[in-house]
């Protein structure tokens, strides 16, 4: 048995209990924690990128900006190299050094696409449309049937 668990829900009306949504995925560990004192935290739920925000920048951003780059330096970076000159060169991420023991590390300073709000997430992606309209590459916007929760 894991020893701890998350899950989404609502303080009920009466104040007294929570509701937790899909519970029936939970039901047989919740079994086993019967009678057990728990240790509980509640905080307000976030509104994390949807699954289709993520799929829409792999499988359509990533795809075509990696295209470009291909077109324009006649090299063909990775996805992750891809992803590094999204963060930074268009959406504006910082990148900041480190030194540990003697070397020196890079990180990106700023939120990931798989980190931003949904909210967040339309910015981000209206930056990049903006940014590659402006070297005559269209970012399509995503189809309203397969990404409906963008």
């Amino acid at each position: 048995m894991q020893s701890s668990y998350e899950a989404i829900g609502q303080i009920s009306d009466d104040k007294r209990s929570i509701d937790i949504h899909n519970f029936e995925l939970y039901s047989s560990p919740f079994e086993l924690l019967k009678g057990v004192d728990l240790h509980i935290t509640i905080k307000k739920r976030g509104r994390k990128r949807s699954v289709q925000q993520n799929a829409y920048f792999h499988a359509v951003i990533v795809p075509i900006i990696k295209d470009f780059l291909k077109e324009t330096s006649g090299v063909t970076y990775d996805n992750e190299q891809v992803k590094l000159f999204i963060y930074h060169e268009i959406v504006g991420m910082q990148f900041r050094e480190t030194e540990i023991a003697g070397k020196n590390y890079y990180e990106l300073v700023g939120k990931r696409m798989s980190q931003r709000t949904t909210e967040q997430f339309n910015e981000a992606k209206e930056i990049i449309q903006e940014k590659m309209a402006l070297l005559d590459i269209v970012i399509p916007d995503p189809s309203p049937k397969k990404y409906n929760l963008l």
